[in-house]
């Protein structure tokens, strides 16, 4: 017999990397059948089995409008989502994205006002740039007018 092996209550549970989830894994045929089933045929015997392997979520109700609701059902009709949850999801993480991006911007912007760069350095700077720009094909960009029929 297994150990009753249940995972914490959600709400007391304490914050971790992972946590388990259920998985039915077949344990040969189910022999103890009882009651008015025991004239069947013999089903394999499906056991839970908790697996640790997904992240921890935590439940945080919130209320949306129509709007952001609408929102969300057209993202996951678009495909960018397989459910309201996951765009959400989606949708923070690109949040927190922006986020970071501001604030590694806001870094560099810092580090540049605190030691800026010398005349010599932003004069190299050009050379480098009209150099790099002088040895790129441009030819796929240039456009040659059509004669007039």
């Amino acid at each position: 017999m297994m150990p009753d092996r249940r995972p914490a209550d959600v709400g007391t549970a304490p914050r971790c990397e992972r946590t388990r989830f259920i998985r039915l894994v077949c344990c040969g045929r189910d022999d103890d059948l009882s009651g008015p089933d025991q004239n069947t045929i013999p089903r394999p015997a499906l056991r839970l089995v908790y697996t640790e392997a997904v992240t921890l979520r935590t439940p945080i109700p919130t209320r949306l409008d129509e709007d952001e609701i609408a929102a969300l059902d057209e993202a996951v009709s678009a495909g960018l989502a397989s459910n309201r949850s996951e765009a959400i999801r989606l949708s923070i993480r690109r949040m927190k994205d922006a986020l970071d991006r501001a604030r590694i911007g806001d870094e560099i912007v810092s580090g540049y006002m605190t030691m800026p760069q010398t005349k010599e350095e932003l004069a190299a700077a050009r050379v480098s740039a009209v150099a790099l720009l002088d040895a790129e094909s441009w030819s796929e960009y240039e456009s040659t007018p059509s004669e007039p029929s």
